[in-house]
């Protein structure tokens, strides 16, 4: 079977992870990773990984449930599990989604401070008087 088969095929939305998992299959515990995780299933990555048709433990915290490969492919493999998962368990399982920053455009304020009888004197002489005889020091 192709793990990247359509949506609509799917028994149960999955949720997308890469966590570290174990199989136990014929009392051998193995490391694999965790691609993501339904009530029905998950599909895993790693080597070496048992055949299709193949039972094994999935072991995931405080996940676990026997299964059986339902697909293999290279290094990835799909288990089906025996028992549906409840939904509030797979979710306890797969991280949140983080909140993405929206940059902030904006302009800082303005600060006015109260000018100096010079300064206010510079100011108004420059914009309001002679623009050939400008003051400038």
């Amino acid at each position: 079977m192709d793990e990247s088969s359509s949506s609509q095929n799917r028994r149960a939305r999955r949720s997308h992870v890469l966590m570290t998992a174990s199989i136990d299959v014929a009392g051998e515990e193995r490391d694999v990773k965790l691609r993501n995780l339904s009530p029905h299933g998950a599909m895993i990555e790693g080597e070496p990984l048992p055949g299709e048709g193949d039972k094994l433990l999935f072991i995931k915290q405080d996940i676990r449930v026997s299964g059986k490969v339902a697909w293999r492919e290279g290094n990835r493999a799909g288990i089906a599990f025996d028992l549906l998962l409840p939904i509030d368990i797979v979710m306890r399982h797969v991280p949140q989604k983080r909140a993405k920053m929206q940059p902030k455009f904006a302009r800082p304020g303005l600060s006015a401070q109260k000018l100096t009888p010079e300064e206010k004197r510079f100011a108004e002489n420059y914009v309001w008087g002679d623009p050939l005889v400008r003051p400038f020091g």
